[in-house]
C-alpha cells in the first residue's frame, strides 16, 4: 500500500481483494508475502544462499570448513543480535531499512568468501534478514509435511494448552525432521527463548515474537478455508516451540543455541538487561547472586533459575567494593558501608566512614588455615582513606585501625596465606602479619612486613593462587604481573589486554579469568602463564566485574560478568574442553608446550612435508592454511587433494580455508608470501620460506616486523625470519621453537 500510494500522500485504504491476498500470502509459499517481500522461489536459487535448499548451503560450507550446524550466516546474525539487539525494543517486530537490507543480503549470498555482518547495520536490518531467510527457504523450517501435521495435532487438542500428552506428539513430530531443519530449528527456537528473557525491556515475549516468527518457519502447501483461524493456530504453536525448546530437544547444549557441531569451550546462557547504568560489582550468596550499578541499584537475581529476584535502591551512588560475609551483604560506598540480608537485600546496619575495599578473613577455605580462622574468622577488613580498619562482623565494633601514610587509598585487600596484602593509591603492596605477637596472644598483630612496588597505576584486583604460591595482580596501566606470594618477586608480565585491567577470577584450578577496558575477557593457565582462551566478545563496553560460581555438575562452571554497557551475562565454561591437550592455543604436549602454527599452504615442495611432520611428532599444535580465491575454485580442490596424498586424509580436519588471512590468528605463521601490515596483526611471529619465497621485500611491502596488536603502546615487536627452504625452517625454527 505504502508503495502504491507514497508515504508522503498517505496511504490508501486496502481493497478486500488486497487483504485476503495478504492474509493468504502468510500461510501459502506461493503468494505474495506480506509488506511487499516476495515469497519463497519455486526453484533454488543456484550459486546464492537465500533461496537455496538448507542442506545445500550446509554441504557447501562444510567443504569450505565449517564445523557448524546452521549456516555461516545465520551463525553471524544471531552473534551480532547478542552483542547489540538483545536490549533494543520491538526486536525481531520493527521493519529495517530495505536499502541495508539489499546490501547485507549480495554479501551473505556471495559464497566466495566469509560472511561478516557490517559494522553500523542496524539490529533491525539483521532480524529482518534473518525472517526473510527463513521465509525464503524453497520448503519451510518445519516441512509442509510436518507442518500440517503439527496445526491438525494443535486443532484437536486446542483445549488442552501445552499439556504434556500434547507436548510429547509434538516431540514426535519434530523428532521426523530433516537433521539439517531440526537442527536451525533448535538454534532459532533457542535464540528466541533467550531474546524473550528481557521482554520487560524490548516488549517482545514469547507471544509477540512467535507472532513475527511463526508465519517465516511453518506454512502450508495451500490455504485452508480459514486463514484466520489457521494463522493464530501458527502463531499458538510457535508460542509453545519457544517456551518449551528444552523439552522439545533434550539434552544439554554444548555451545551458544547448539549452533557448533563440537563442545565450545564457552558457552553463553543469558545476557540480562537490569540496570540502568554501568555495574560495578558482583558478588554471590546461597541462593542469589547480587550485581550493584553506579546508580546504586542492588539487583539480586535467583542463582539457579537466572530470572530477576528483586532490585533495591540503595539510596547510594558510586559503590566501590562489596563481600559476603556470613551470608550477608556488605556494600562500600565513598560514605559508608552498608550491610544488606542476602535473600531480600534488606538494610540491616550503617557503619560510617569511607570504603574502597572490603576483605573477609572467614571467607578461606584452606585446610591449612583452619587454626587461623579461628582467630580471625569474624574480622572484616575495611580500607579506607590512610587506614585499614579491622571490624567484628557480627557486633561491628572496631577491634583494629591500621594506619598508612597520609593521602592513601586502600585500593584491594586479599589475603595470603598467614599474611593479608593490601593495594594501595602509591602504588606500592603492603604485606601484614596475621600471626599473633606472642605465643600467649591469640589476636594477630597486622604487623607491617615489607612493602614493594608494582604497578604504574591504580591496582584493582589482587588474586592468590594457593597451589601455585603466587598473587596475580591487575591494574590501570593494563598490565597483569605475578608475585611469588613467599618472596614477593615478580614471576611473570602478561601484556595480552589493551586497556585498563579490572578485575581477576579464580574459574577452576589451574585456569584464572581477567577483563578489561577492552571488553574482552582472558582464560590463563596458572602454571604457564599462557592465554588459554577468549571470551566471544558479546558485551560492547568496557567488562567490569567477574564471578565464578559452583561447578553446574558434569564439569561445567558458571560465569557471571558486568559491564558497563549494563548488561550482565551468564556463561558456562566446560571445564573438559578447556582442559583438552593440545589446545589450539596452548596446552603440554610431552616436554613441549603445544605452540599455534598456521603455513599457509601452496602446494607440496620439497622438505616441506617432513618439516611438517617432524614439527607435529615435536608437539606443534598446525594448522594448514588455504587461501581461498574466488577466481580458482579449482586450486582450492588442488591444494586439498595434495594435502591428502602428501600427509593423509586426517590433516584435512587441520585445514582453514578462507579468502582472508586476517581471520585466522596463532602464535606463528609460516608462509612462502610477503604478508601484509594487516595480515600480520593476528601473529606474534613469522617465518618468509619455501622455494618462491622472496628473497628481500619490494618496496610496498610493510616493514618486516610483527607485534601483537593488543600491545601497541609496549615494545614487543620482533624480526620475521626469512628462511630460504622447508629444510632450514625444520632446523631453526624448531630450535628456536622448542
Amino acid at each position: 500500500r505504502m508503495e502504491g500510494s507514497g508515504s508522503k500522500r498517505g496511504a490508501r485504504f486496502p481493497r478486500l481483494g488486497t487483504k485476503s491476498a495478504s492474509t493468504a500470502s502468510l500461510i501459502q509459499p506461493n503468494a505474495a508475502a506480506n509488506f511487499g517481500q516476495t515469497a519463497a522461489p519455486a526453484s533454488p536459487n543456484q550459486g546464492k544462499m537465500f533461496g537455496a535448499p538448507l542442506e545445500d548451503t550446509l554441504k557447501l560450507e562444510r567443504k569450505l570448513g565449517s564445523t557448524l550446524k546452521v549456516p555461516f550466516f545465520i551463525k553471524e546474525s544471531l552473534d551480532s543480535l547478542v552483542t547489540s539487539g538483545m536490549e533494543l525494543e520491538g526486536i525481531f517486530r520493527v521493519s529495517g531499512m530495505q536499502r541495508e537490507e539489499n546490501q547485507v543480503k549480495d554479501e551473505a549470498n556471495d559464497l566466495s568468501k566469509r560472511f561478516v555482518v557490517p559494522n553500523g547495520v542496524s539490529p533491525f536490518s539483521v532480524c529482518a534478514l534473518v525472517k526473510a531467510y527463513l521465509r525464503e527457504l524453497p520448503e519451510p523450517l518445519l516441512t509442509f509435511k510436518v507442518g500440517e501435521q503439527l496445526l491438525e495435532l494443535q486443532a484437536t487438542h486446542a483445549d488442552e494448552g501445552d499439556s504434556e500428552q500434547f507436548i510429547n506428539q509434538v516431540v514426535a513430530l519434530i523428532q521426523q525432521l530433516p537433521k539439517a531443519n531440526a537442527d536451525l530449528l533448535s538454534s532459532i527456537l533457542y535464540f528466541l527463548s533467550f531474546i524473550s528473557e528481557n521482554s520487560a525491556v524490548t516488549r517482545m515475549d514469547a507471544d509477540n515474537l512467535a507472532k513475527v516468527i511463526g508465519p517465516n518457519i511453518l506454512r502450508t502447501a495451500t490455504a485452508g478455508a480459514d486463514v484466520i483461524s489457521q494463522l493464530l493456530a501458527v502463531n499458538s504453536l510457535t508460542k509453545i516451540l519457544i517456551e518449551r525448546v528444552e523439552t522439545l530437544f533434550p539434552g544439554r547444549l554444548e555451545s551458544s543455541f547448539g549452533m557448533y557441531r563440537e563442545a565450545e569451550k564457552v558457552m553463553l546462557v543469558r545476557k540480562l538487561f537490569c540496570h540502568k547504568k554501568s555495574i560495578q560489582c558482583l558478588l554471590s550468596t546461597e541462593d542469589n547472586i547480587c550485581a550493584i550499578d553506579t546508580l546504586g541499584t542492588l539487583v539480586l537475581y535467583n542463582a539457579e533459575s537466572l530470572k530477576l529476584a528483586s532490585s533495591i535502591d540503595t539510596g547510594k551512588r558510586n559503590i566501590f567494593c562489596a563481600a559476603t560475609v556470613y551470608g550477608a551483604l556488605w556494600l562500600g560506598f565513598y560514605e559508608n558501608v552498608q550491610v544488606r540480608a542476602s535473600h531480600t537485600g534488606d538494610l540491616l546496619s550503617e557503619l560510617p566512614g569511607p570504603c574502597y575495599s572490603l576483605l573477609w578473613l572467614g571467607a578461606g577455605e584452606d585446610p591449612e588455615g583452619e587454626e587461623l580462622r579461628k582467630r580471625t574468622g569474624r574480622h572484616v577488613l575495611r580500607g579506607g582513606d590512610s587506614q585499614i580498619t579491622v571490624l567484628d562482623c557480627q557486633s561491628y565494633s572496631v577491634l583494629k585501625e591500621i594506619t598508612l601514610p597520609p593521602n592513601l587509598m586502600v585500593t584491594s585487600l586479599t589475603q595470603v596465606g598467614a599474611t593479608v596484602w593490601a593495594a594501595c593509591t602509591d602504588n606500592k603492596i603492603r604485606v601484614y602479619s596475621l600471626l599473633a605477637i606472642s605465643p600467649s596472644a591469640t589476636a594477630p598483630s597486622y604487623k607491617l612486613m615489607v612493602e614493594f612496588p608494582a604497578h604504574k597505576r591504580r591496582i584493582n584486583k589482587m588474586l592468590y593462587i594457593p597451589n601455585e604460591q603466587a598473587v596475580w595482580t591487575c591494574s590501570d596501566d593494563t598490565i597483569i604481573y605475578v608475585f611469588d606470594s613467599a618472596r614477593q618477586t615478580l614471576l611473570h608480565t602478561i601484556t595480552d589486554h589493551s586497556g585498563y585491567v579490572y578485575d581477576l577470577c579464580n574459574v577452576m584450578p589451574g585456569f584464572i579469568l581477567s577483563c578489561s577496558w577492552d571488553k574482552n575477557i582472558h582464560v590463563y593457565n596458572t602454571s604457564s602463564y599462557r592465554l588459554e582462551h577468549k571470551f566471544p566478545r558479546y558485551h560492547t563496553d568496557a567488562v567490569s566485574a567477574m564471578l565464578a560460581v559452583k561447578p553446574q555438575g558434569e564439569g561445567r562452571i558458571r560465569v557471571w560478568t558486568g559491564s558497563w554497557d549494563r548488561s550482565t551475562c551468564v556463561w558456562e565454561v566446560n571445564e573438559n574442553v578447556m582442559r583438552k591437550k593440545g589446545s589450539w592455543l596452548t596446552g603440554k604436549v610431552g616436554a613441549y608446550s603445544s605452540v599455534g602454527i598456521v603455513i599457509e599452504w601452496s602446494g607440496v615442495e620439497e622438505g616441506l612435508v617432513d618439516a611438517v611432520t617432524a614439527m607435529a611428532l615435536a608437539g606443534a599444535d598446525i594448522k594448514l592454511f588455504i587461501r581461498l580465491v574466488e577466481t580458482d575454485m579449482k586450486g582450492v580442490t588442488e591444494k586439498t587433494e595434495s594435502i591428502t596424498e602428501a600427509l593423509g586424509a586426517e590433516w584435512l580436519k587441520r585445514v582453514i580455508i578462507s579468502s582472508d588471512l586476517r581471520m585466522v590468528s596463532a602464535t606463528y605463521l609460516i608462509t612462502g608470501n610477503i604478508p601484509t601490515t594487516d595480515e600480520l596483526k593476528g601473529f606474534k611471529q613469522t617465518v618468509i620460506c619455501g622455494t618462491a619465497a622472496p628473497r628481500s621485500p619490494s618496496p610496498n611491502s610493510p616493514k618486516f616486523l610483527s607485534n601483537n596488536s593488543n600491545n601497541s603502546n609496549i615494545n614487543l615487536f620482533r624480526p620475521i625470519a626469512q628462511l630460504g627452504s622447508w629444510s632450514e625452517w625444520a632446523t631453526v625454527v624448531k630450535a628456536e621453537l622448542f
